[in-house]
C-alpha cells in the first residue's frame, strides 16, 4: 500500500461522512459546510423533512444561517451544494412551462376515477386533457410512481397534479413584498432562497423582514387560483427555508433595523479560504457525486409525499446525544451573545449527516461525535462574531460622536466647555467628559486654560486605531 493510500484511509477514517475532505477543496470550514449543506437538504426534502427522537417524530426545525464574508459574495461552497438542485428546479420550470391550466382540474378528476391507461405515445394534436394526464403519470425528473409506490404515497394522482402546477423549489431574488404568494407558488408551499443578500432586508419594509421570518417559521400561505380551483380550502401551511449573505457593515445596519436579529439566526464566518488539494481530492468527488443523488432522493421523497427513510439508533445512541445536547444548550446559555436560533443545532446537523452516511450501519458513536464538534465550533464562531460586530458597533456609536465634537470645536475655535456641552440636543456634561480626555490625550483636541479647546496636531482620521482600545473601555 503506497502513502496516498494509506493517508486517503486515514483521512475517510477521521472524516467519515466526506464533508470535511469535500469544504476543504472548496475553500471553507467543515462547519461552514455542514450548516450550508443542512439548510440546502431541508429545503430539497421540504415538509417531508421530519427527525426523531426518543419521543417521536417532529418537524426539522428552522435554521438561518448568515454567511459573512467581504463584499457579501456566494461562497463557492453554497454554489456547489446547490447546484444538483439548481438543475432539478431549471428542468422542471422548462418541462411544465409551456402547460396551460385550463384543463388540468378536467385531468385531475379523470387521473383520480382511476381512468384507463393511457396509450404508450400520443399525438400533440389530440385531447389536451390526455396530455396533461400523461404529464402527471409519468413524470421522469421523479420517476413513475409504479404500483410498488402507490400504497407508500398519499394520493398520488393528486400529487403529480400538485407537482406539474407548482414544480417550482427555488426562489432566487425574490420581489420581498411578495414572499408569501411566491411561497405559496412552490410546491408544497415550500421553497428555497439559497443565498439572499442582507442588504434587501436592510433597506425592506419592517413588515417585509417580518413576513421572511414568518414563512422561515412556517404559516399559513394563499393558494395561487389554479391550484385552489373550486376548493373551499384557500391556504396551505407553507414555510421557507434560506440561506442569507452579509457583510459585516450589512450585519450591523440590520442589528441597528431589527433589535432582536441575533436570536433569529446563525452567523458562519464565510471568508474564503485556500482550497487544499492531494489526497482528499478523491474523497471530495466521491462527496460531490453523493450529494447530488441525496438531493434527487429527498426532493423524489417530497413529491411523492413521504419522508426518508429512519435511521435506526440505539439506547445508549440516543441517550448520548440528548446528554451532549444539554451541554450544548448550557454552553449557548453560557455564552453571553443571542443564541436561541442555534438550540436547534444539534438536531439539524444530526438530521443532516443521517442523510449523508455512507451505510445504515454506520456507528452512533461516529453521529454524536461529528455532531458535537460541528455545532461547538459554529456556537464559538457565532460568538467571536457577535462579541466582534458589537464592539464595533460600540466603537462606530463613540467615534460618530467624537467626530461631531471635532466639528463643533474646528466651526468656532476656541470653545468654552460650557458652549461647546451646550451646542448638543443632550446637555450632560458626563456623556462628553470622558471622550474629550481621551482625544486630548491623543492630541486630536488642545485644552487650554479655563477648559477651552482647539484643534490639535492631529486628525481624527490617523488615530482611529489608536482610539480603539481606550474609547471601547469609556462607560
Amino acid at each position: 500500500m503506497n502513502v496516498a493510500t494509506r493517508n486517503s484511509q486515514h483521512v475517510a477514517e477521521d472524516d467519515p461522512f466526506g464533508l470535511a475532505a469535500w469544504a476543504s477543496v472548496a475553500g471553507t470550514t467543515e462547519e461552514a459546510a455542514a450548516v450550508q449543506l443542512g439548510v440546502i437538504l431541508a429545503g430539497a426534502t421540504g415538509p417531508q423533512a421530519f427527525i426523531g427522537d426518543q419521543l417521536g417524530a417532529r418537524e426539522l426545525p428552522p435554521l438561518t444561517p448568515v454567511l459573512i464574508s467581504p463584499g457579501a459574495r456566494r461562497p463557492r461552497s453554497v454554489d456547489a451544494l446547490r447546484g444538483p438542485l439548481m438543475e432539478m428546479a431549471a428542468h422542471l420550470r422548462q418541462r411544465f412551462s409551456a402547460f396551460s391550466s385550463i384543463h388540468f382540474e378536467e385531468a385531475r378528476s379523470q387521473m383520480l376515477q382511476k381512468t384507463n391507461h393511457l396509450p404508450a405515445s400520443l399525438d400533440p394534436a389530440q385531447d389536451r386533457v390526455q396530455l396533461h394526464m400523461r404529464a402527471l403519470e409519468a413524470d421522469e425528473c421523479s420517476s413513475h410512481l409504479d404500483e410498488e409506490h402507490r400504497d407508500l404515497a398519499p394520493d398520488p394522482a393528486l400529487r403529480r397534479f400538485r407537482t406539474v402546477m407548482r414544480p417550482g423549489l427555488i426562489l432566487e431574488n425574490p420581489d420581498l413584498r411578495l414572499l408569501s404568494e411566491l411561497v405559496g407558488g412552490c410546491h408544497d408551499s415550500y421553497a428555497l432562497i439559497p443565498g439572499l443578500r442582507l442588504d434587501r432586508l436592510v433597506s425592506a419594509d419592517p413588515r417585509d423582514r417580518e413576513r421572511l421570518f414568518d414563512l422561515i417559521e412556517g404559516r399559513d400561505v394563499p393558494l395561487p387560483k389554479d391550484v385552489k380551483g373550486t376548493s373551499i380550502v384557500g391556504v396551505e401551511r407553507g414555510a421557507l427555508r434560506a440561506l442569507l449573505l452579509a457583510s459585516r457593515h450589512d450585519l450591523q445596519d440590520m442589528m441597528g433595523k431589527m433589535p432582536d436579529f441575533g436570536e433569529r439566526v446563525l452567523l458562519v464566518d464565510a471568508t474564503p479560504l485556500r482550497p487544499v488539494s492531494g489526497e482528499i481530492s478523491s474523497i471530495a468527488n466521491a462527496f460531490g457525486q453523493r450529494h447530488a443523488k441525496i438531493v434527487r432522493a429527498l426532493q423524489n421523497c417530497r413529491r411523492k409525499g413521504f419522508p426518508p427513510p429512519a435511521r435506526e439508533w440505539t439506547r445508549e445512541g440516543w441517550d448520548r446525544f440528548d446528554a451532549d445536547v444539554a451541554e450544548f444548550w448550557a454552553a449557548c446559555d453560557a455564552s453571553g451573545v443571542p443564541c436561541a436560533a442555534l438550540r436547534d443545532l444539534p438536531a439539524v446537523l444530526r438530521w443532516t449527516f443521517e442523510q449523508c452516511a455512507l451505510t445504515s450501519q454506520t456507528d452512533d458513536a461516529l453521529f454524536t461525535g461529528t455532531v458535537r464538534r460541528v455545532s461547538r465550533a459554529l456556537l464559538a464562531t457565532h460568538r467571536r462574531l457577535w462579541l466582534e460586530l458589537t464592539q464595533e458597533a460600540a466603537f462606530r456609536a463613540i467615534f460618530d460622536l467624537a467626530e461631531q465634537i471635532v466639528l463643533k470645536i474646528r466651526v468656532k475655535q476656541p470653545v468654552p466647555w460650557r458652549q461647546l456641552v451646550r451646542s448638543f440636543d443632550i446637555q450632560r456634561s458626563e456623556r462628553y467628559r470622558p471622550l474629550i480626555n481621551v482625544l486630548v490625550h491623543a492630541d486630536v483636541i488642545a485644552e487650554g486654560p479655563g477648559s477651552v479647546f482647539r484643534l490639535g496636531n492631529r486628525r481624527l482620521d490617523e488615530v482611529q486605531e489608536q482610539l480603539r482600545s481606550e474609547v471601547l473601555r469609556l462607560p
